[in-house]
């Protein structure tokens, strides 16, 4: 029985894309000894930030929350010859986001409020694209006509055909669609240029985001 003959080829799709969209993680990272009033205190703060968003001509529910935990927290404590877990307080952690379409103004007004507020969350500013499946979708296209193109090159060189396309991999990992333009300013730095004070903030254009992803594609071939 003759051998199957294969070809086996990997297509790297890349894209060049303008930020048209901001996501701002809002980190809150709170201990306290009692429980109760540690929980009322991070409640309180999750409802001033939602009411700050609110502020921003966003709805409350804008802000979405990514991530909330609250757990125990411990510490090694010497007692005589060794060492003991000993409760220490409780960690109230949170982590919320909120995205809109790319405006410097708008984002100077959210980070100027955040600042001025008594939660005092960190804050992480990131550029990405609204319409991220249309840029997953571009690179696959862009990764098969980059190895149809090989392939051919190849079996030309070979003096054989391509034939049928028999298997695709691809690796379905999630694709981080993210400027690499980073946006920070001291929280003073923040309260100072606050909207009330006339601040409209700085007028700037994120670097382009470069991604790139690949498939292997397998073609049979034939004389």
């Amino acid at each position: 029985m003759e051998k199957e003959r294969l070809i086996t080829v990997k297509g790297i799709g890349a894209l060049t894309v303008p930020v048209d969209f901001i996501e701002i993680t809002l980190i809150l990272d709170e201990m306290n000894k009692d429980y109760k009033k540690g929980y009322d205190n991070f409640e309180k703060h999750l409802v001033d930030l939602q009411n700050i968003i609110e502020s921003c001509s966003f709805n409350k529910e804008d802000l979405k929350t990514s991530e909330l935990k609250v757990y125990p927290k411990n510490d090694q404590v010497k007692k005589g010859s060794r060492y003991v877990e000993v409760l220490v307080g409780y960690e109230f952690y949170s982590e919320m986001i909120v995205r809109f379409d790319f405006d410097s103004n708008k984002l100077s007004q959210i980070l100027a409020s955040v600042a001025q507020s008594k939660p005092s969350p960190r804050i992480k500013v990131e550029f990405t694209v609204k319409d991220k499946e249309a840029v997953k979708k571009s690179l696959l296209a862009a990764s098969a006509k980059d190895a149809k193109e090989k392939a051919e090159i190849l079996c030309q060189a070979m003096n054989v055909k391509l034939g049928k396309l028999q298997t695709i991999k691809y690796n379905w990992d999630e694709l981080k669609i993210y400027s690499s333009t980073r946006y920070s300013m001291d929280d003073d730095m923040l309260v100072c240029a606050a909207p009330d004070m006339g601040y409209t903030g700085f007028n700037f254009t994120p670097d382009d985001i470069r991604v790139d992803d690949d498939a292997s594609f397998i073609w049979e071939i034939m004389d």
